[in-house]
């Protein structure tokens, strides 16, 4: 089985057992008054451009009850909102979410950061993953990068925190914030130098092999040409997506850079938005229309010699770190 597969079927087995988790027992979460008024210490009209795990239900407010809005179409979109949030088997898609007013965009986040678990609050995540700015892309970074640094979490947290970079690569349509995040993140180095969650075995660097992959899915997805230039460079030079962490590790995320590349052809095949709300967004569909590309296309299957040249250079490091600590060097694209 080739390593891009292996990649996607740990992702549908991972959202498989979030959903069975899910369908077993609603997860808990705080009330919205619980929520509104405990903020942790760490805490409009624009263009419009525009997904993972089964979520959760979030209790919210309604507008009488957490104050004043400014505008009537304010008032109007949160109540559409809220109806999205407490859908407890259903992810918001991004045809449902309108472009968030300055004001709901806030409230959102006020919310989201009351509430501690990834799991729970990732029908926030997406919502503000598709009608958000630059206020959603710093939540979505410090998601990332700070609140959850050294804390053990969850399969079903772990499964939401890694889609996000893909998530994000919507946001990074219309926002340069968000694909800040996601050019720093295509680069190993970004998260070797963050302090990562811990999740059962996984090690840090594992993680940061996957994180760097999402971020090229999310860059993918974004569209934007400095996106298809880290891609292509990738594409140009399997080598570079190996790369030793200082524990030691060597790691390769070539997968990532499939799955990548996979997006790239639905989007180009079917568009964004069907790509996102009806392919990504069921496991079965995804995992049956990667095997078909994959198998089924010449695009697909030129992959394979890719990703030979990819797993060559990293069993050749790993016979290296066998018999003595290697330092790896890390890419840096200037963009």
């Amino acid at each position: 089985m080739t390593t891009s597969k292996k990649s996607l079927l740990v992702l549908v087995v991972v959202l498989g057992v979030c959903l069975l988790a899910l369908i077993r027992q609603k997860p808990p979460v705080p009330s919205a008054e619980h929520s509104l008024k405990q903020t942790p210490p760490e805490a409009g009209s624009r263009s419009r451009d525009h997904g993972g795990p089964e979520p959760g239900s979030v209790d919210v407010p309604n507008a009488a009850d957490s104050g004043p809005l400014d505008s009537d179409d304010s008032t109007a979109q949160w109540s559409l909102l809220a109806g999205l949030l407490e859908r407890p088997h259903q992810r918001p898609k991004v045809a449902e979410v309108p472009l968030l007013t300055t004001e709901n965009e806030a409230r959102l986040i006020e919310l989201y950061r009351s509430i501690p678990s990834a799991w729970n609050k990732q029908h926030i995540i997406r919502i503000l993953a598709f009608g958000g700015c630059s206020p959603s892309a710093q939540v979505l970074l410090e998601t990332l990068t700070r609140e959850y640094a050294g804390v053990e979490i969850t399969l079903g947290d772990a499964a939401v925190l890694d889609f996000v970079p893909v998530l994000s690569g919507i946001l990074a349509r219309r926002n340069d914030d968000a694909l800040a995040l996601l050019v720093q993140g295509s680069n190993p180095e970004f998260w070797v130098n963050t302090v990562m969650w811990k999740r059962d075995s996984s090690s840090s660097a594992r993680e940061a092999a996957v994180l760097t992959g999402k971020c090229i899915q999310g860059l993918c997805v974004s569209g934007r040409p400095e996106g298809r230039k880290i891609f292509e460079f990738y594409r140009d030079h399997p080598e570079q997506t190996v790369f030793v962490h200082p524990n030691g590790e060597v790691h390769c995320f070539s997968g990532g850079v499939i799955d990548a590349a996979f997006m790239k052809a639905i989007v180009s095949e079917v568009g964004l938005e069907e790509m996102m709300d009806q392919i990504v967004y069921d496991p079965d569909i995804l995992l049956r229309r990667f095997s078909d590309w994959r198998h089924g296309t010449a695009g697909g299957r030129s992959w394979d010699a890719w990703d030979s040249q990819a797993r060559a250079f990293q069993r050749q490091l790993k016979e290296r770190a066998a018999g003595r600590a290697v330092t790896g060097s890390v890419l840096k694209i200037d963009i």
